[in-house]
C-alpha cells in the first residue's frame, strides 16, 4: 500500500478531487439532461399543435364575422319581405273593402287607413262623395282560346253599352 501523503497546497487538493468532480458534474449533466429530455420531448409537437389552433380559431373568428354580415343581410331581406307581404295584405284589404261598398277597383288604392275598420270609415266616406260606380268583372280562364276571349270582351263591350 501506497504510503499516505498529506495535502498541504490548494494546488494539490485541486488535482486530487478535480477528477471527482469534472465525473460528478457529467454524471449530473447527463441525469439533468435525459430528465429534461424526457419531460419535453413533445414541446415541438405541442408547439406546432398550438399553432395549428391559433390558424383555426382566426378562421373561425373569420368566418363567425361573415356569418354575422350574413346574417345582417338576411335580417334585411326578411324585413323587406314583410313589408311588401304587410303591403300585399293591406291591398288585398282595401280591394276587398271598395268592392264590399262598391266602389270602383282603382278608387282602392285611394283609400287609408292602418286597420280594417278605419279603412271601412274612409270607403264610406268615399262613397259618399263619389257613389256608386259599376264595378265590371272580367272572368279569365286560361284554358279558353284567343278568339273565345275576344268573343266574350266583345259581348261585355255591347251589354255595358247597351246599359245592361
Amino acid at each position: 500500500m501506497e504510503e499516505f501523503k498529506p495535502i498541504t497546497t490548494q494546488e494539490e487538493l485541486n488535482a486530487v478531487i478535480g477528477d471527482r468532480v469534472t465525473k460528478a458534474r457529467a454524471s449530473e449533466r447527463k441525469t439533468v439532461e435525459e430528465e429534461f429530455t424526457q419531460k419535453y420531448a413533445d414541446y415541438d409537437s405541442i408547439k406546432n399543435t398550438l399553432i395549428e389552433k391559433e390558424n383555426r380559431i382566426t378562421e373561425l373568428g373569420k368566418e363567425l364575422e361573415q356569418a354575422k354580415n350574413a346574417g345582417s343581410t338576411n335580417d334585411e331581406k326578411i324585413k323587406e319581405l314583410q313589408e311588401k307581404v304587410q303591403k300585399y295584405e293591406s291591398d288585398s284589404v282595401k280591394t276587398r273593402i271598395a268592392q264590399e261598398f262598391g266602389l270602383d277597383a282603382g278608387l282602392a288604392n285611394r283609400l287609408t287607413g292602418e286597420t280594417e275598420e278605419d279603412i271601412r270609415k274612409d270607403a264610406e266616406a268615399l262613397k259618399s262623395i263619389v257613389g256608386s260606380t259599376s264595378v265590371q268583372r272580367i272572368n279569365y280562364n286560361p284554358e279558353s282560346t284567343a278568339k273565345d276571349e275576344e268573343n266574350a270582351a266583345l259581348k261585355n263591350m255591347l251589354q255595358a253599352m247597351k246599359g245592361e
